[in-house]
């Protein structure tokens, strides 16, 4: 087998996130991401496209939420995420698996429909008692 064909048969896992307030739910999900792939993509979320689809910026800033994802994920690579569901990016990477949280199970929103077109997604849970919009809401008192 050529080692072209063999690149072939990796499994190329992506998944995203603003990653904001690192804690225990990123880095479980980070753990089950990793445990499914063979070459594992870690999507950090531009500032512009955090406040663009949550309404607000994150509380940390776009380059220490992506020193932190490269220092802790175990991703092979780590990129910018400009755009949410980019069909065209996820087809120059080679990926055949997107993780997504649950909490976009069953969207309606066409960007994500199309990407399931082209990709298997697979929608896991977020870890109970935990998200970052708890810890916002904490700081904020």
């Amino acid at each position: 087998m050529s080692q072209e064909e063999q690149k072939d048969l990796r499994k190329i896992v992506y998944t995203a996130g603003t990653w904001d307030s690192f804690h225990l739910g990123h880095l479980r999900i980070l753990q089950r991401v990793r445990a499914m792939s063979d070459i594992m993509i870690v999507g950090v979320s531009t500032d512009d496209l955090v406040e663009q689809y949550k309404g607000h910026k994150p509380l940390d800033d776009f380059s220490r939420r992506f020193e932190t994802i490269c220092s802790v994920s175990g991703a092979d690579i780590v990129i910018p995420q400009v755009r949410q569901f980019d069909v065209d990016r996820m087809k120059r990477y080679g990926v055949s698996v997107v993780v997504m949280g649950h909490d976009w199970e069953g969207s309606t929103k066409p960007s994500l429909r199309l990407l399931q077109e082209h990709v298997n997604v697979v929608f896991l849970p977020r870890t109970d008692g935990i998200s970052s919009s708890q810890v916002r809401n904490h700081l904020k008192g």
